[in-house]
C-alpha cells in the first residue's frame, strides 16, 4: 500500500490502529494508538524490536514539526 494509510488490528494481541504517513523523502511518520492501558507496553516492545531499523519515539512536538513540513503533500495525496 502507498502511504498514507491506516491499519487496524491487534499488535501483540492488543487492539491498535496504526497510521502510516509518508513524507516523500527520507523521513516518514507512524502514529500508533492502542487500547486503553496498553500503550506503554506496546511502544516499549516495538521500540525494542525496531531499534535496528531506526525507529525512534517522536512525541507531539516532533510530530507537529513533521506535519508542518509534510502536511501539504499529504493533503494533496488525499485528493488524488
Amino acid at each position: 500500500m502507498q502511504p498514507p494509510f491506516v491499519v487496524q488490528g491487534p499488535v501483540l494481541d492488543v487492539p491498535c490502529q496504526i497510521v502510516v504517513l509518508d513524507g516523500r523523502d527520507e523521513t516518514s511518520a507512524l502514529l500508533l494508538s492502542c487500547a486503553r492501558g496498553w500503550g506503554q507496553t506496546v511502544v516499549d516492545e516495538i521500540m525494542g524490536r525496531g531499534a535496528g531499523l531506526g525507529l525512534a519515539p517522536g512525541g507531539e512536538a516532533r510530530f507537529t514539526a513533521w506535519l508542518a513540513r509534510h502536511g501539504t503533500a499529504l493533503a494533496e495525496a488525499d485528493r488524488t
